[in-house]
């Protein structure tokens, strides 16, 4: 009787297994598609957050109180806001890149 019934669930699980491993797979990768988008989200928050406190703190070096005249020339800042520019591009190009992966 026990051999049956081990053979029986052998069965059962040889006849399974297939599906039971893809949901798993199916819902692993849901739960981690979810973490990494929670987590780039923190990221794309974190890093606006710290940009706006960079453009303040230069914001200062830019301009001298009571002048006309910058402390930074115009070319300097545009140097400057074109690597920022580069640097968000970057993260976006990333962030596009694993979320096409993540699609499938």
């Amino acid at each position: 009787m026990y051999a049956a019934s081990k053979e029986t669930f052998r069965g059962y699980l040889k006849k399974e297994k297939d599906q039971m491993f893809n949901v798993l797979v199916s819902r692993l990768e849901g739960n981690l598609t979810r973490l990494a988008n929670d987590a780039g989200g923190m990221l794309e928050y974190n890093l606006l957050s710290l940009a706006r406190k960079i453009d303040a703190s230069l914001r200062v070096l830019w301009e001298v109180p009571g002048t006309q005249s910058p402390s930074f020339n115009d070319s300097e800042k545009k140097d400057l806001i074109r690597i920022m520019e580069q640097v968000l591009a970057c993260i976006r190009l990333q962030k596009e890149k694993f979320e096409a992966r993540n699609v499938d």
